[in-house]
């Protein structure tokens, strides 16, 4: 009878971990050489793209259908997964070529950039929505990497 209990509730535990797994996006959108991209990361970079237009369109007051906006959105959310594997494949090939220098090589270009400023922090909140760590790891850091 123990044994049904201690069962029952390991499977319960596992059900209930599987469903937050699910529910926070920690799941493979793609996997690219065996390299996953989540689908949390997936849906953080579509939503600062998202926001990135939208602030776009406010600023030109560019007014879009909606039923262009549906294709538009299909089209984008293609292109950044495009994108993102693009970015996984560059990173292993600079990895094979140059090695574990790829950090400090990606790090001394972000560096580079004046990017402590309140100024910037708060242009990359309202365009883009995100914080400026996040901003690095999503947007600058592949394009050092290019």
């Amino acid at each position: 009878m123990n044994k049904f209990y201690l069962s029952l509730i390991c499977l319960v535990a596992f059900g209930l971990g599987i469903y937050y797994a699910v529910n926070s996006g920690f799941y493979p959108a793609a996997l690219v050489n065996f390299k996953v991209i989540s689908a949390k990361s997936f849906e953080e970079a579509t939503g600062s793209a998202f926001h990135y237009y939208d602030q776009a369109l406010k600023t030109y007051n560019i007014s879009v259908p909606k039923n262009e906006l549906k294709d538009a959105a299909l089209e984008l959310r293609r292109a950044l997964l495009d994108k993102m594997v693009q970015d996984i494949l560059i990173s292993n090939e600079l990895e094979d070529k140059v090695g574990s220098e790829l950090v400090v090589i990606v790090d001394n270009k972000i560096g580079q950039l004046k990017i402590n400023n309140p100024d910037f922090s708060g242009a990359v909140a309202a365009l883009y929505g995100l914080t400026v760590d996040r901003f690095k790891v999503i947007v600058l850091a592949p394009q050092a990497r290019e």
